[in-house]
């Protein structure tokens, strides 16, 4: 488990939050769908086979209606968007993710018999995003690749930056671990699934979602020779934006929570 700093464990924890509540939301719509179509079954089957209690008691129909109503009620809240815990700030400034990307390896604690390489071209990729918030994507998705690697005792993780399709920088994260089959890469995306003791299984979700608050998506499929590929795809900041220095990197001594 990599060790964060303070501002990214923080950081962390609400997107940690984020994620139950989006999962949560989820989960209660489908319910209440359920209790909707049981609701309108039920309408039909006794107004139908018995005509005379809908009659003689003016309650059942509005009983009836009443659940209609409140579940779709409750149905539009969970479906209106909340605001973000984490709501980005209206611009970023833009800088180079290759550059970003070697400072965020280069203070990264690395386990015996691990390596991780950054591949990157000359040209600039500047992007424009929350620094802290691609850390934290990049952090969970290197340790997610070097979690791969554990049970071989060791391993290479590779990391490419360059341009891909039109205006889109990409920072790829590969490894050369056990090869991946597609049900494990489903359930690898899947919320709150791992089969890590200790650990919420959010790694990957949590990663998918800095980069669509960026205007970008996650990719994680199998390794054409073996292991797991990720991909985050940012869009390319304009020309015209102006390009800073990423911060610098700093990483704590204290266990991080469980991702």
């Amino acid at each position: 488990m990599l060790n964060l700093a303070p501002r990214l464990q923080a950081l962390n924890k609400l997107f940690v939050a984020e994620e139950t509540i989006s999962v949560i939301r989820h989960d209660l719509r489908n319910k209440l769908g359920s209790i909707r179509n049981a609701n309108y079954y039920l309408r039909r089957k006794v107004q139908s086979a018995a005509p005379a209690l809908v009659e003689e008691d003016p309650r059942v129909p509005r009983l009836f209606q009443m659940i209609e109503e409140e579940t779709e009620l409750a149905s539009q809240m969970l479906a209106s968007k909340l605001p973000s815990v984490v709501d980005a700030l209206a611009s970023k400034p833009a800088f180079d993710v290759s550059e970003f990307v070697r400072n965020v390896v280069a203070a990264l604690p690395v386990d015996p018999g691990c390596k991780v390489e950054v591949v990157a071209g000359s040209p600039v990729l500047a992007v424009q995003a929350d620094p802290n918030e691609l850390e934290l994507a990049v952090c969970c998705l290197l340790e997610n690749a070097l979690e791969l690697l554990s049970p071989l005792g060791g391993g290479v993780v590779t990391v490419r930056c360059y341009e891909r399709e039109k205006g889109h920088a990409a920072v790829e994260i590969t490894d050369n671990g056990p090869p991946l089959t597609t049900e494990q890469v489903q359930k690898a995306m899947t919320p709150f699934y791992s089969t890590k003791p200790g650990r919420l299984g959010l790694g990957l979700n949590i990663a998918k979602r800095v980069a669509a608050r960026w205007g970008g998506r996650l990719e994680f499929h199998p390794g054409d020779a073996g292991g797991a590929v990720a991909i985050v795809q940012l869009p390319l900041a304009s020309p015209q934006a102006a390009l800073s220095e990423p911060p610098p990197m700093a990483r704590s001594t204290e266990p991080t929570g469980p991702r």
